[in-house]
């Protein structure tokens, strides 16, 4: 589309998200204050405005069952705010559970004011233009990067008439939203997230977690905006923090360094770190151990070697190295946490069975199962067919593995529930 020109109008902008909000997390989720305070810290957005509108996802709920949303009653909310507020730009962000909403929303949007200049970003945002237009033919931009950049001049990308826009920040420049004063603390909030990488370079076949353009890791490197993070968490009472990176421990040295810096600061809050356990080291296990809420989050999803080959994931080591590092935390006094996915390709029933066994018999405080979903541009999305896979969406429209010709998913799903 790219019909508009906004060289001599004011942006008005409205930034969309959804999230079902809790009373002690912040309401506007992580992603969107990053790009919220791009737009209003920058001088070349003067004159512009623009406002972040949180979709609750509870208000929307049906009466029979968790999760089912009824779509187009929060479709019809952005579309009266947006008619109300009077916005000449909406930019949604899109992910697996929201696209129906953003689908029925930005269309409606194009028919009652087709002048309006919708822009959607997010990790369901990927592929060539012609897909794109397919999946949402109401958008006039899509941005497949991290967006705080072109939030920071978004005048200018507009004006480039560029639909399909890819620009990376400078990510050790990258402010705080916690530091700038986007997100407020306090008001009952004492759940945080925190970040300090993006992407992922493991490959594995089933996730969306690794960054749209590359397969990089951006390492957020700057020490102080960290120790600022930590010490204004700890002034006001934070008793939990949550580390975004999809991979904290992506390098010798990060861990403990960051772990070192939480130390320092005296944060008591509950701190929680997705990690693999192939790159635990020592010196970051025993820096683990001198905080006593740390706990590591290790997703393996399974320790069948040829279910690992098949998604990517791991190898014929994984399940030594899980024992290994098992072992070692519980000797250290380190929490830990395994979660294992189930409706793999080529998994069974008594594999399943045996992964749980293993990883109960260390005493991890936590095992988590869940069902194998498929995100459309991923490798195993490709490769349904080559397994036999049956996919069912789920009430996001997310789909799902609701059969596997190798073993009884009914039978597996029972399993999962008795954890």
């Amino acid at each position: 589309m790219m019909k508009n020109s906004f060289i001599h109008t004011p942006l008005h902008v409205l930034l969309v998200s959804s999230n079902f909000c809790r009373k002690n997390e912040p309401r506007e989720a992580y992603g969107t204050s990053c790009l919220a305070g791009a737009f209003w810290n920058s001088p070349a957005n003067a004159g512009d405005t623009l406002d972040v509108f949180t979709c609750d996802l509870n208000r929307f709920q049906k009466m029979n069952g968790d999760f089912n949303i009824e779509w187009n009653l929060v479709a019809s909310e952005v579309v009266t705010r947006v008619l109300i507020g009077g916005y000449n730009v909406v930019a949604f962000s899109v992910f697996g559970w929201c696209e129906k909403m953003v689908a029925l929303a930005g269309a409606e949007l194009r028919r009652r004011v087709p002048e309006i200049f919708i822009m959607l970003g997010g990790a369901s945002i990927f592929g060539s233009e012609d897909v794109l237009r397919r999946r949402f033919p109401f958008a006039d931009m899509f941005t497949l990067s991290y967006g705080e950049k072109i939030f920071a001049n978004l005048r200018h990308y507009i004006n480039q008439g560029v639909s399909r826009m890819m620009d990376l920040p400078k990510f050790g420049e990258l402010e705080s939203p916690y530091l700038s004063g986007v997100i407020s603390l306090g008001g009952g909030v004492d759940t945080v997230r925190a970040e300090t990488r993006r992407g992922c370079s493991f490959r594995c076949s089933f996730c969306k977690h690794r960054d749209t353009l590359s397969g990089k890791v951006y390492r957020i490197d700057n020490y102080e905006r960290h120790l600022d993070e930590l010490k204004l968490f700890k002034e006001h009472g934070v008793k939990k923090l949550n580390v975004l990176d999809p991979l904290f421990n992506d390098y010798e040295g990060h861990g403990e360094q960051y772990l070192k810096l939480i130390r320092k600061v005296g944060f008591s809050g509950k701190v929680t770190l997705q990690i693999r356990p192939e790159l635990l080291t020592e010196r970051f296990m025993e820096e683990a151990s001198l905080n006593p809420n740390v706990s590591f989050e290790i997703g393996v999803q399974s320790l069948d070697p040829t279910v690992l080959k098949t998604i990517q994931r791991g190898s014929y080591k994984t399940e030594a190295q899980l024992r290994e590092k098992l072992d070692r935390c519980r000797e250290l006094g380190v929490a830990t946490m395994v979660t294992l996915i189930y409706g793999l390709p080529l998994q069974t029933y008594d594999s399943f069975a045996r992964d749980i066994g293993i990883v109960k018999s260390y005493g991890v405080g936590k095992i988590g199962a869940f069902p194998l979903q498929v995100y459309s541009g991923t490798k195993l999305a490709d490769d349904i067919g080559l397994y036999g896979l049956t996919l069912k969406e789920d009430a996001f429209g997310i789909p799902e593995v609701v059969d596997n010709p190798t073993h009884d998913f009914e039978k597996m799903q029972k399993l999962a529930e008795t954890i």
